[in-house]
């Protein structure tokens, strides 16, 4: 199935990796339902931070990208700080409904 995205609109992925998400295992790739497709960008990082020290910014500003639309995984930690950075960058966030989640933890419930 050829997917394209609506206007040429530029997508992002951040992958995550620390001790739990190691480059290469399974619990770090990228779902398949989710794959990314030719001219998609995928940026490592380290933090909870998307921005930081990583190159999101830089291809951001290369793409004229300035207002985001968010998916993401466990809200309190990455989604947070990533949409919090990305506000103080002068960006638009929108979050969509219904993409987003998290687990229960001792900061969060999911529900």
């Amino acid at each position: 199935m050829n997917k394209t995205h609506p206007d040429n609109m530029p997508v992002f992925f951040i992958q995550h990796n620390d001790e739990e998400f190691i480059s290469g295992t399974p619990l770090w790739e990228i779902h398949s339902l989710i794959v990314p497709h030719e001219g998609d960008i995928v940026i490592q990082k380290h933090t909870s931070d998307s921005f930081h020290k990583t190159e999101l910014l830089e291809k951001l500003v290369s793409k004229q990208s300035q207002n985001l639309i968010v998916v993401g995984n466990q809200n309190e930690y990455y989604t947070d700080a990533t949409i919090l950075h990305a506000f103080s960058l002068g960006d638009h966030v929108t979050l969509i409904k219904d993409v987003h989640r998290t687990w229960n933890s001792n900061i969060l419930a999911a529900q």
